[in-house]
């Protein structure tokens, strides 16, 4: 609980992390958004109420409601059986960390270092259902320069 008040402290009166726009913590952790009411739901325990936790409850909402991630969204009735909880929380690292890797020119996973872990990762990216559902990388490559945790244009 502590880690979601540092979040919830983090985002105080901000839309995004960053602030008005989404930036790489944002997309980091995106996924959080989706995997939660997941977790929610199977263990019948409320981690994120809009009493405990405003700012993180609406960014939640926020970050899902925005046209381009609910149009990418895998439907939760095809994930449970395939999917495990743990797939689905660190699945967008799989994409958000070549990204990184991209922009920064640094490689932080390399099969040579991290066998299994980048063999998952390619594997949870060539899942049909995952493929199918991922944002278009030309729309989520920053235009501009880095300021902060945000790029302007």
């Amino acid at each position: 609980m502590e880690q979601l008040l540092v979040l919830e402290k983090v985002l105080h009166e901000n839309k995004f992390f960053g602030g008005e726009r989404i930036g790489f913590v944002d997309l980091s952790l995106g996924s959080l958004s989706y995997v939660i009411p997941i977790y929610e739901d199977i263990t019948g325990v409320r981690l994120i109420t809009s009493d405990k936790f405003p700012w993180l409850s609406a960014w939640m909402e926020g970050f899902l409601g925005l046209p381009l991630v609910k149009e990418h969204l895998p439907p939760l009735d095809k994930l449970r059986p395939r999917i495990g909880f743990v797939d689905l929380s660190l699945g967008s690292l799989s994409y958000v960390i070549p990204i990184y890797e991209d922009i920064t020119g640094v490689r932080l996973i390399t099969s040579d270092k991290f066998p299994w872990l980048s063999a998952w990762m390619e594997g949870f990216l060539g899942l049909p259902l995952v493929k199918e559902h991922l944002l278009p990388l030309d729309k989520l490559r920053p235009r501009g320069q880095l300021k902060g945790a945000c790029w302007e244009e």
